[in-house]
């Protein structure tokens, strides 16, 4: 998110707000976010401007009447057994300008990669927070390498309150890669933006 003018609530320019080093399927805390280098400026330890009170997801008050660029990532899917040919597919992209008035609360959710195949286990992962898909899980004898990895989390900020009509940009997250072996492509599909 970035805005170019000098605020009246708290100095701004730009802030890019991450998953805060969470991983898997919860959201980060505000702990988490306050401790992380990309919330070094002074107005994010004020819990008037920016805030987590549901695991996961960022409330970002704005400081000043005007036009807002925002951007959203998805997370990318989880990776098959076989990193060569079983990829996650990758978040989907979108941004977009908006109209903002001081005092406005923004709900900001980072989606997170799907997890991995990479122990072996017979059951699917998980996917990442904020709607990443689970990963199937094997069947027919368990060969481990078909447990599928979890999709990635869509990124998406909301206007007006946390429910899914609230949103006003969304990057999807990826597809989770194949569980297979060999030489087999099976790469997770892409996530798309809007």
């Amino acid at each position: 998110t970035s805005h170019a003018a000098a605020s009246s609530l708290y100095d701004f320019t730009t802030q890019t707000f991450t998953n805060c080093g969470a991983t898997g399927s919860n959201g980060p805390t505000l702990s988490d976010c306050t401790s992380n280098d990309n919330y070094s400026a002074s107005w994010t330890d004020n819990t008037s401007f920016f805030n987590i009170q549901t695991q996961g997801i960022q409330e970002w008050t704005v400081p000043e009447d005007g036009s807002y660029k925002i951007e959203v990532w998805g997370a990318e899917g989880g990776d098959g057994t076989n990193t060569t040919y079983c990829y996650g597919g990758k978040g989907g992209y979108a941004y977009g300008n908006k109209t903002l008035s001081a005092g406005d609360i923004l709900y900001i959710s980072v989606g997170q990669l799907g997890i991995s195949n990479n122990d072996n286990s017979c059951s699917g992962y998980a996917g990442g927070f904020n709607g990443g898909g689970d990963g199937g899980t094997s069947t027919a004898g368990c060969p481990s390498q078909y447990a599928g990895p979890g999709g990635g989390g869509a990124s998406d900020v909301r206007s007006g309150g946390t429910a899914l009509g609230n949103r006003i940009i969304v990057g999807s997250g990826g597809g989770g890669g194949g569980g297979g072996t060999g030489s087999q492509n099976m790469y997770g599909g892409n996530g798309g933006g809007s």
